[in-house]
C-alpha cells in the first residue's frame, strides 16, 4: 500500500493526466452468429463434441452492437462458438472501434460446454435430450482421460502399437495447446 506519493518497488507507473479512467463490464456469453469451422484434426466420434472449434475469426454484428454494448458500460465480450454440447474455444474481444485482431484480448479464453440440446431435434440425433447431452460430455471427458493414460504408456513402454493422433481429445485436456 502506498502513502502519499511513494510507490512501492516493483509497480508500473501510468500517466493519466487528462484522462478518465473507470471500471467496466464484460458480457460473460455471447455466441458467434453463425457457425464456426472446425480447426481440422480428426473429430470425436459424436459431431456434438467439437472442442477444437475456436472464434478467432468470427464475424461481429457489426460495429452498432459495440456501440451499444459501449454505452451500457461494458468493455469486453467473450464470445463462444454456436452449436454443440462441447462447442469449442472462445476468445475475449474488446468492444472498441477498429479491426478484430487489435481488439483481441485472448483468443483462447476458455472451452465452452452446453449440456443442454436445441429444441425441435430428431428423435434419432443423440443426444436428444438434457439427460443425454449430459452423458455425452462425461462420456467424451472419461475418454479424454483414457486417451491420455493410452499415450503415457506408449511413451514409456517400447513395443506397443501407438495410439491414434485424436486432437478433439487433446483439445479437451489442453484446450490452449495448439496443433
Amino acid at each position: 500500500v502506498s502513502i502519499g506519493n511513494t510507490v512501492p518497488d516493483g509497480c508500473r507507473v501510468w500517466d493519466f493526466s487528462g484522462k478518465t479512467a473507470y471500471a467496466g463490464f464484460i458480457d460473460s456469453f455471447s455466441e458467434a452468429r453463425e457457425s464456426v469451422a472446425h480447426s481440422g484434426g480428426d473429430r470425436y466420434w459424436n459431431p456434438h463434441i467439437r472442442p477444437a472449434r475456436s472464434v478467432g475469426n468470427f464475424k461481429e454484428g457489426g460495429e452498432s452492437l459495440n456501440v451499444s454494448l459501449r454505452k451500457q458500460g461494458v468493455l469486453l465480450r467473450l464470445v463462444a462458438p454456436k452449436e454443440g454440447v462441447i462447442k469449442g474455444q472462445s476468445i475475449l474481444v474488446s468492444t472498441g472501434s477498429g479491426k478484430l485482431s487489435d481488439r483481441l484480448v485472448s483468443a483462447s479464453a476458455a472451452m465452452h460446454v452446453r449440456l443442454t440440446v436445441p429444441f425441435n431435434r430428431e428423435r434419432d440425433d443423440y443426444p436428444n435430450s438434457p439427460m443425454g447431452a449430459v452423458a455425452l460430455a462425461r462420456q467424451a471427458m472419461y475418454d479424454t482421460e483414457w486417451y491420455g493414460r493410452a499415450w503415457k504408456v506408449f511413451r514409456n513402454r517400447t513395443g506397443l502399437p501407438k495410439p491414434e493422433l485424436n486432437l478433439s481429445l487433446i483439445h479437451i485436456s489442453e484446450p490452449t495447446r495448439r496443433t
